[in-house]
């Protein structure tokens, strides 16, 4: 709640600023924290991933039943067939998606 209110207390300035000048260097100084912030969280996530090396195999076991239901509901609308032995390519939604 604290970076919401933050937030809208710096649009709020930008708002109300007293002329363009102003307005332009709030907003400009608003967009640089967001993109700081944005960075920073990114770069956070991919320090626990590169500590976490069990979640990255987690991801490599395969499709779950959700993504090959959706490959199956793209193939059907787009009168494609899947490639054999999707149930248990880890890289069939990216083999799905080049054709």
């Amino acid at each position: 709640m604290r970076v919401t209110a933050a937030w809208e207390r710096q649009l709020d300035a930008i708002q109300n600023a007293p002329n363009d000048t102003a307005a332009k260097h709030a907003r400009d100084t608003f967009i640089t924290a967001q993109r700081d912030f944005i960075t920073t969280r990114i770069k956070e996530a991919i320090d626990i991933m590169d500590n976490a090396p069990e979640a990255v195999l987690a991801t490599a076991n395969g499709p779950t039943e959700n993504m090959v239901s959706a490959a199956r509901k793209l193939a059907a609308a787009r009168s494609l067939t899947l490639p054999e032995g999707i149930e248990r390519a880890s890289s069939c939604v990216a083999h799905f998606w080049t054709k």
